[in-house]
């Protein structure tokens, strides 16, 4: 029994898939070399096998294998046939005529009858012919094409020798041709797609085969079936890579041109050329049909990647890398052991934070060609400044700010270089540090002290009968020697009061003097006869009880208290006395009188 090959073109994909990944049902079994029983010599036997990977019809695809029909001529039975169905890989039809085909749907098939059925219009001579939905009846609308004689020269093929049949399939005509023992004998124009497989494209394939009352040993014989890509190859230089032309494994293969090929007769040989390539092959089927493909093998240059100088990063600070390579286009993946990336690991200009061993690696597009380089970044650390930075100022005073910086060059704020810097004011004071390689920046906070408010108010002249109170909100010290927010004054003089906060002094001091009152005094209380006046005199202008104001006051206009209020700066002396004013007494002795001398007459007074 020989070994038949099988090859699909099928544009992308590139697989390789073993005689071995099939589904065999009902009295199918599997035989060495690829090959399959499908149905045993013996009666009424039903057999199928599917393949785990299933044809797409959108793609050209030629089928090529052998098949035996066994030995049995006049009363061999029943025949095979080639299936394309979407039903699954367990699916199995009816035995005897039915070829294990009829009675699953939907499906395309291609009969191999060697059993002239006469109610299925079969031909007396093995046939062949295009069949649907499993309906073997040549009659019926289901027959597609066909029958036609299997051999073009004879009417057996129960012959016992191995036939070759070729199944070509234009996805872009939608054209199937059958070829048998190398003669075209059927051609079908059919959008299987939608005439049959309801718009699915992934179909299953496979054989079945059965026998009835009369039977053969009916098998098929399978190579490994290789799925390949046929677009160019990338490789790179001094790489290899292995080509695979469309064909049959038994029939030839010429490649050219011959360089750089192990095996040019293969039909897979292994392709090394320094340069980029295109290799043809001539392939020459079982039968001495010939058809050429070719491929480009491109060689890909090796890129050449540099990751920059060795440098230098300081503590905490974030720096980029920039590599660069001699070819465009392609892939940067950065690494480290003991560094950090930030980000663009995938880029020529990554991120890092950290020193250590960065690695670069550069892969091309297409063939994958990598190169890479390294870079050692060392990282420095900061400058620093060993003093506070947080300084408070009184107000209007000034303040050193001393940077202390280890003997690293410093630049102030306003350009001084000096270790030292004077401020007035409260504020935000940067100072730049650098060393070797690095600088820091820091900043001198200066806060104003806030001192309370110590206010003893204007200066004080009081009198002498007076007490004073010095006074304020807080706790002070007093120049009289006192700690408290108050004092009692009773002597003229400065005093002062102060308050310590954060070393800073806050202070105010006001004069107290004391006014001597006026010496006031109006007497004692005075009785005036009616008409009379008198004056009193105090030296100081006053203001009268009546309103005026002057230094003196007549008597004899005014009877009652008389008042007297003087103010003299801060004093004030007020004297109080009684005026009372007598009327003068009226005397009345009457009329006139005329009396005699010697006479005595009495007078006498009338109220």
């Amino acid at each position: 029994m020989r070994i038949v090959a099988f090859i699909l073109l099928w544009i992308f994909l590139s697989l390789k898939i073993s005689a071995q990944s099939y589904f065999l049902n009902g009295d199918a079994t599997a035989q060495a070399d690829g090959c399959y029983t499908i149905t045993p010599g013996y009666s009424w036997q039903n057999g199928t096998v599917w393949y785990s990977d299933p044809l797409n019809l959108n793609e050209n695809f030629t089928i090529e294998f052998f098949m035996n029909f066994g030995n049995i001529d006049d009363n061999g039975a029943d025949g095979m046939v080639f299936v394309l169905q979407t039903v699954g890989t367990s699916a199995i039809g009816l035995n005897g005529a039915g070829m294990g085909f009829q009675g699953f749907d939907p499906s395309f098939g291609i009969e191999f009858d060697t059993f002239n059925n006469s109610e299925s219009a079969d031909l007396v001579a093995d046939h062949v012919a295009f069949l649907r939905d499993g309906v073997i009846n040549h009659n019926a609308s289901q027959n597609l094409a066909g029958p036609v004689q299997a051999n073009a020269t004879s009417i057996n093929i129960e012959d016992g020798a191995d036939h070759i049949v070729q199944i070509q399939w234009n996805a872009n005509t939608h054209t199937l041709q059958l070829f048998f023992d190398c003669t075209l004998r059927l051609t079908l124009q059919n959008n299987l797609i939608t005439s049959i497989f309801g718009g699915n494209t992934m179909v299953n394939w496979g054989f079945t085969g059965a026998t009835g009352y009369y039977y053969n040993l009916q098998t098929v014989c399978l190579q490994e079936v290789f799925y390949h890509n046929v677009e160019d190859q990338v490789i790179c230089q001094g790489e290899s890579v292995q080509l695979a032309a469309t064909g049959n494994p038994l029939g030839t293969f010429q490649w050219s041109p011959v360089l750089g090929l192990d095996s040019p007769e293969s039909q897979t040989p292994t392709a090394a050329p320094l340069e980029s390539t295109t290799y043809c092959c001539v392939y020459t089927d079982l039968c001495n049909q010939q058809t050429e493909s070719c491929i480009e093998v491109l060689v890909e240059e090796d890129p050449v990647v540099w990751a920059g100088n060795d440098s230098i990063i300081c503590d905490g600070e974030t720096m980029g890398l920039n590599a660069y390579c001699d070819v465009s286009g392609v892939l940067y993946a950065w690494s480290t052991s003991d560094g950090v990336i930030d980000s663009g690991m995938n880029t020529n200009q990554p991120m890092v934070s950290s020193g250590g061993q960065y690695v670069v690696t550069t892969t091309t597009p297409l063939a994958q060609c990598t190169s890479y380089d390294d870079i050692e970044i060392i990282e420095w650390e900061l400058p620093l400044i060993t003093t506070n930075n947080l300084y408070s100022i009184c107000p209007n005073d000034e303040l050193t700010l001393l940077a202390n910086a280890n003997g690293n060059e410093v630049i102030w704020f306003n350009g001084i270089t000096d270790d030292a810097v004077v401020v007035n004011d409260p504020g935000v004071f940067g100072i730049d540090v650098f060393n070797e390689y690095c600088s820091s920046h820091f900043e001198f906070v200066v806060e104003e002290v806030v001192l309370p408010e110590l206010d003893l108010g204007n200066d004080i002249l009081e009198c002498e009968t007076e007490v004073v109170q010095l006074e304020v909100d807080i706790p002070v010290i007093w120049n009289t020697g006192e700690n408290t927010s108050s004092i009692t004054v009773l002597n003229a003089g400065s005093y002062s009061a102060s308050l310590t906060v954060e070393d800073c002094i806050v202070s105010d001091t006001i004069v107290v003097e004391f006014q001597s009152m006026p010496l006031l005094s109006l007497g004692t209380d005075r009785i005036l006869c009616e008409g009379d006046t008198d004056t009193l005199f105090i030296g100081y202008s006053g203001i009268w009880s009546d309103g005026s104001v002057s230094q003196e006051f007549i008597l004899g206009e005014y009877e009652g208290p008389v008042s007297v209020t003087v103010t003299d700066g801060p004093c004030v002396a007020r004297d109080t006395m009684t005026v009372e004013i007598i009327p003068i007494p009226e005397v009345d002795l009457g009329s006139d009188m005329t009396y005699c001398i010697g006479e005595q007459i009495q007078l006498q007074t009338q109220n």
